[in-house]
């Protein structure tokens, strides 16, 4: 029960009201310390739609600045794997969108910088990081997906049923590349809850095959060659 919780924070609020307590009440400055921003939190912002975006002959360091800025959102580039890649921060980006998500614009952006096939984006820490996709690969991300809905499937166990996502995922999306099949991704069940660990591009291609499996009319993506 949470009522003897409910009741001392109470008579906490009450004791800090008192008068004789506010006159011995040291004074304390407020903390500037910013708040742990969440890997989720920072995808949602990615899905933020900017009203408005220009870039007009604007370098690609200062272009992806301004997009952090709008988006109101941390973003770290690895500029040093970058340039080992032949990516010149001063390319210049020429954009005009209107109503765009953030992940729409970055990637407009990204595309525009020289060989921008091995350039490439992922969450981690609260930030979005932009580095080689090389890079990307090597680092995980933690996931977690819903799916309790999935389990509730009469005539099959609960294990079943976890054991049959499990296997469809590591099928379907970046085969070879899971630690029952001697890669590094892993997933773990718990209260319908799926925890994934993979780098970013496998995240995202799992994160649409499990919609799909919520909303099976729809096309499935074709299995890797």
């Amino acid at each position: 029960m949470r009522y003897p919780n409910i009741i001392l924070a109470a008579c906490f609020s009450l004791w800090l009201a008192c008068p004789l307590h506010a006159q011995n009440k040291p004074t304390t400055k407020p903390s500037t310390r910013p708040a742990k921003v969440t890997d989720a939190a920072v995808k949602g912002k990615l899905e933020r739609v900017l009203p408005k975006v220009d870039f007009t002959q604007t370098p690609l360091v200062d272009a992806i600045a301004e997009l952090g800025r709008m988006g109101a959102v941390e973003i770290t580039v690895d500029w040093n794997a970058l340039q080992a890649a032949s990516v010149d921060k001063a390319t210049v980006i020429n954009a005009h969108l209107r109503d765009i998500k953030l992940s729409k614009v970055l990637s407009v952006t990204l595309d525009q910088a020289q060989n921008a096939s091995e350039i490439g984006y992922g969450i981690q820490l609260g930030q979005i990081t932009i580095t080689t996709k090389k890079e990307l690969s090597m680092r995980l991300e933690s996931c977690v997906y819903d799916i309790h809905r999935l389990l509730d499937v009469k005539g099959q166990s609960h294990d079943e049923l976890v054991t049959a996502i499990e296997r469809s995922i590591m099928t379907v999306v970046s085969p070879g590349t899971w630690k029952p099949q001697g890669g590094i991704g892993s997933m773990s069940e718990s209260d319908g809850k799926l925890t994934v660990i993979h780098n970013h591009e496998t995240q995202q291609k799992v994160a649409s095959l499990i919609e799909m499996f919520h909303h099976p009319t729809r096309k499935r993506p074709e299995k890797a060659p």
